[in-house]
C-alpha cells in the first residue's frame, strides 16, 4: 500500500475481530463515560466553529433526538478513546495498533508521546473538510458501531497525488486554503472534474480503512450514527514523508504534534539497543528499516550544523560561535514562538524576552524579536553526541549488509547537502547581519535597506532587498540564500522591470 500509495479497505473487519457490540457502542459510552468533557472535540460542521461546554452525555442526548429537533450539525472529533476499547483493540490488531513494534512513536519516553488514538462520533451530514493526516503518518479507521443502514463515503486521492489535490483544492473558491488548512470540503459533483484519481469508499460497520501518507481525503456521514475508532501510525518507511511535511506545517505556522524529529533520533536509538541486546533478527526488512532512519537522521543533523566557511554578508570575520545548553528536565518539549515547531534540539532563545524561543528556520527567514543581534543559540546535546548514534548506527548496517551477503558499504542516500546550504548556517548568517547594521540601497525601489534584508547578484553585485524579489518578481529571499547555485539578478537576467532598466531596455 506505500508503495502504490493506494488506500485499502478491509470489510468485515470487526466481525473478523470479534468485537463485542456490547461494549463498542453508544450505550457503553454513555453509561461509562458521560461526564467527559469534549474540549474542543465537538465541531459545528456548518458554522464552522466548536462548541464548548457540552460533556459526552449531553452529546449522545442530543444525537438521539428526532432528526426534526436537532438544529444543528454536531460531529465529535478528536474524543480521546476509552482505554477498554484501546485494550481490546491492541490485543486483536496487533503491529497494525498504535503504539506497536513498529510504530515509531513507541520509541519517544511515555511522557513525549503524542496522543494519536481518537474516537469519532458522526451523525448524518456531519463531514470532515478535505485534509491530509498529520504529519504525513499512516492512517488507520475502523467503524465499531453505526445505525441500521448509516454509512460514511470517503474520498480519497493516492498519496503520489499530493501536490496535484493540494493545488486542486487551493483553486477552489477562496483560492487560499490548502489541505493543511483543514477547512473546506468539495461537493462530490466537483471532485469529478479533479485531474487525479478519486477513490470512493463507502464505510459500513465494521469496515477498517488504511490510508497512505500524504492521501488527501474528506470524509461524510450519511442516514445515521456512526463510531469510528482512528489512530495513526508512523513507520520507518514513511519517516521521510513526515519529515518532508514539516516544511509545510512551518510555512503555515501549524503545530506539529509528533515530533517527528525526535522520533526520528529515538527510533534510531532504539534500534541499535535492541541489536546490541540481540533482540533483532538480520532480515531485509530490518536493513531497509535502518537506511531509512539514517537517511533522516543525517538530514536533522545537517540542518543544525553551522558551516563557518559558508559565505558571510561582511568582511570582517564572523564572530565565534557558542553553544549553551538548556537546563530542561524533560528535553524535546520546546516549541518555536513563532511558528510553533517542536524543537529537536538547537534553536535561538533571547536571554531578554522571558521564555521566547526561536526554531532554526524562522530566524533564517528573518523572524524574531525586538533583540534580534542578542541571540543565543542554545541546545539539548552537543552535535558529537547525534553524530556517535549515527555512526554506530551506520556500523550497524554494515555488519548487517555483510551477513546478508550484501557489499560491505553504506547506502547512497540523497540527502539535502548535496543540493543547499544547512538552515542552521542561514540562521546563524542572518543573526550575524543583524549586529552589523549596515545600510544598502536596493536596485528595484532605491530604498537604503538593513544589510539583513539584502541579496547580492553573484555576477554585478547589485542589490535587490527581499520585500522587491517577493512582490515583482515572486521569488524569496530565503530560497535565494539556501541554495548552493550562484545568484542572477533580475538586470542581469533583463528581467528588471525598475523604472530605469525599463528605460535602458526601450520599454
Amino acid at each position: 500500500m506505500i508503495e502504490s500509495t493506494e488506500p485499502i479497505v478491509v470489510t468485515g473487519a470487526s466481525k473478523a475481530l470479534g468485537l463485542d457490540k456490547g461494549v463498542f457502542g453508544l450505550d457503553f459510552l454513555m453509561k461509562n463515560y458521560e461526564g467527559l468533557e469534549l474540549r474542543k472535540c465537538l465541531r459545528d460542521v456548518d458554522n464552522f466553529e466548536d462548541i464548548e461546554g457540552w460533556n459526552l452525555g449531553q452529546f449522545c442526548d442530543y444525537l438521539l433526538l428526532p432528526e426534526k429537533e436537532k438544529k444543528r450539525v454536531l460531529y465529535g472529533k478528536d474524543i480521546p478513546c476509552p482505554s477498554e476499547w484501546s485494550k481490546i483493540l491492541k490485543d486483536k490488531l496487533g503491529y497494525l495498533f498504535c503504539n506497536s513494534e513498529d510504530d515509531l512513536v513507541n520509541c519517544l519516553p511515555e511522557s513525549l508521546q503524542p496522543l494519536t488514538l481518537m474516537i469519532y462520533i458522526g451523525s448524518c451530514q456531519s463531514r470532515t473538510p478535505g485534509h491530509r493526516d498529520l504529519c504525513g503518518s499512516l492512517a488507520n479507521n475502523l467503524m465499531v458501531y453505526s445505525d441500521e443502514g448509516a454509512s460514511a463515503y470517503w474520498f480519497c486521492a493516492k498519496g503520489s497525488d499530493k501536490n496535484m489535490a493540494d493545488q486542486f483544492w487551493r483553486e477552489q473558491e477562496s483560492g487560499r486554503e490548502t489541505l493543511d488548512h483543514d477547512n473546506q470540503f468539495l461537493p462530490p459533483s466537483r471532485l469529478v472534474s479533479a485531474p487525479f484519481d478519486v477513490f470512493v469508499i463507502k464505510q459500513t460497520s465494521g469496515d477498517f480503512v488504511i490510508l497512505p501518507p500524504n492521501s488527501a481525503h474528506q470524509v461524510i456521514n450519511l442516514d445515521g450514527k456512526n463510531i469510528k475508532v482512528a489512530w495513526n501510525r508512523i513507520m520507518p518507511s514513511t519517516l521521510w514523508s513526515s519529515y518532508e511535511v514539516l516544511e509545510n506545517y512551518h510555512s503555515l505556522c501549524k503545530p506539529e504534534i509528533y515530533r517527528i524529529k525526535t522520533i526520528a533520533f529515538y527510533a534510531l536509538k532504539n534500534r541499535i539497543q535492541l541489536w546490541k541486546d540481540k533482540k533483532l533478527n538480520t532480515t531485509e526488512k530490518w536493513r531497509k528499516d535502518l537506511t531509512h532512519l539514517l537517511r533522516v537522521n543525517k538530514s536533522i543533523l545537517f540542518d543544525e550544523c553551522i558551516d563557518e566557511n559558508s559565505s558571510f554578508p561582511s568582511p570582517n570575520p564572523p564572530p565565534p560561535i557558542k553553544y549553551k545548553f538548556f537546563k530542561d528536565k524533560t528535553p524535546h518539549t520546546r516549541t518555536c514562538n513563532f511558528c510553533y515547531a517542536d524543537i529537536f534540539n538547537r534553536c535561538y532563545r533571547c536571554p531578554v524576552c522571558d521564555d521566547c524561543d526561536i526554531c532554526l528556520s524562522c530566524v533564517a527567514e528573518g523572524r524574531g524579536c525586538e533583540h534580534n543581534e542578542k541571540l543565543e543559540i542554545m541546545q539539548h546535546m552537543g552535535e558529537e553526541e547525534i553524530k556517535s548514534v549515527i555512526k554506530m548506527a551506520e556500523e550497524i548496517y554494515l555488519d548487517v549488509s555483510e551477513q546478508l551477503n550484501y557489499k560491505r558499504e553504506l547506502p547512497q542516500l540523497e540527502l539535502p547537502q548535496d543540493k543547499r546550504r544547512s538552515i542552521a548556517t542561514l540562521a546563524w548568517n542572518m543573526v550575524s547581519k543583524h549586529k552589523l547594521k549596515e545600510l544598502f540601497q536596493c536596485h528595484q525601489c532605491r530604498l537604503r535597506r538593513d544589510v539583513k534584508y539584502l541579496v547580492t547578484c553573484s555576477k554585478c553585485s547589485t542589490k535587490y532587498c527581499g520585500f522587491c524579489l517577493w512582490n515583482r518578481y515572486f521569488v524569496k529571499q530565503f530560497d535565494i540564500e539556501l541554495t548552493l547555485e550562484q545568484f542572477a539578478c533580475p538586470k542581469c537576467h533583463k528581467s528588471c522591470n525598475c523604472p530605469s532598466c525599463l528605460r535602458e531596455r526601450n520599454i
